[in-house]
């Protein structure tokens, strides 16, 4: 199974609701330097904000897909 890079194989994507936002925040948590890349991410949807979108867009699976 190809590995989706959108929803983390869960069927869930999380869209930042501000994309601006979101990428100030993952920048500013990026050049910490002490976050991988998962950590960076979640560290920024929260601050951004995130709206959960199911099934993902990408793989167009749906959390019941990835449990099988």
């Amino acid at each position: 199974m190809e590995y989706c890079i959108m929803c983390d194989n869960t069927g869930i994507y999380l869209k930042p609701d501000d994309e601006e936002d979101y990428d100030k925040a993952f920048d500013r948590y990026d050049h910490m330097g002490i976050f991988n890349h998962e950590e960076t991410r979640i560290k920024a949807l929260r601050d951004s904000g995130y709206t959960r979108i199911n099934p993902c867009p990408r793989c167009h699976k749906s959390p019941t897909d990835y449990k099988k």
